[in-house]
């Protein structure tokens, strides 16, 4: 599993022993995002009016509030690094969304949410991508009440099918950083390259089962969450690789009723460890 950054066309061959090796050669086509999301398709946002960077072409707003923005179907929202800018409530991510960054200075924008216990940021549809962004919540407290009896079902974010999150800064979150809407199954999910801090609750959870299906977290960095860092409840495929998980209260990680689950180069601190759990794994 993995994301690419680059456009281009990349040959993948995959091998599989099992009796006998089985070898696949697949070729995958990356697309520029600025071929993939024309001008006519680009906004840009910056707080003081600085749109140095952004594509020519690509429409510009002037902004710190997002409240009255709507994140339309396959169009790119792209926000100037350095910049702040507060999203008060819920938003909907519609099908094909990118929300990325343009400037020169390398700093993340930040984007500033409740991350509360009971409220979502963003529901998202199928085929969006979130990537080289900051999500700072406004509190972080250890979160006691879900559907009465544990955890908030606030969320940072609520994934569909096809939902890619990379290079990313999260902090102050009472609420779960990633949770599905546990009505279905949800296929090829990935998270990369996540620096998060201060969670209330969980950084991943997904479930019931079906759950997500084909899914993966990679070279992350998850420190000081409450409950579980990640917790998966079904699906058929899920890889941990390069994952760094302190966690307070609950377990780094656990698998239960996946058909294949993986845990590799990862590290796990915290009180939690002794609780990490791997379960009703068919082929583990």
């Amino acid at each position: 599993m993995h994301v690419f950054q680059n456009s281009g066309t990349v040959t993948l061959i995959v091998t599989r022993p099992v009796f006998t090796t089985e070898t696949e050669t697949i070729t995958i086509t990356v697309a520029d995002p600025d071929i993939a999301y024309t001008a006519s398709n680009t906004i840009c946002f910056s707080n003081s009016g600085d749109f140095t960077g952004c594509p020519a072409g690509a429409a510009t707003v002037t902004t710190s509030n997002l409240i009255g923005i709507t994140f339309a179907a396959h169009k790119r929202f792209l926000f100037h690094q350095g910049d702040t800018f507060s999203l008060p409530g819920t938003k909907t991510l519609f099908a094909g969304t990118q929300l990325a960054s343009y400037g020169t200075s390398g700093v993340q924008p930040v984007i500033s949410v409740g991350g509360d216990a009971t409220t979502t940021t963003f529901w998202m549809q199928d085929s969006v991508t979130v990537t080289d962004l900051a999500f700072i919540g406004e509190e972080w407290v250890l979160s006691t009440a879900w559907g009465g009896t544990m955890y908030g079902e606030g969320r940072l974010f609520a994934p569909e099918n096809h939902a890619t999150f990379h290079n990313l800064r999260v902090r102050n979150m009472t609420a779960f950083a990633i949770m599905d809407d546990g009505i279905g199954a949800k296929n090829n999910f990935v998270a990369s390259a996540i620096d998060a801090e201060n969670l209330g609750s969980y950084f991943l959870y997904s479930g019931p089962s079906p759950s997500m299906q084909y899914s993966g977290v990679l070279d992350c960095n998850i420190r000081n969450v409450f409950a579980h860092g990640i917790r998966m409840n079904g699906g058929q495929f899920f890889i941990a690789n390069n994952v760094a998980i302190d966690s307070v209260e609950r377990s780094q990680i656990t698998y239960r009723g996946l058909r294949y689950g993986i845990v590799s180069d990862s590290r796990f601190t915290g009180k939690g460890f002794y609780k990490n759990s791997i379960r009703n794994i068919s082929d583990d």
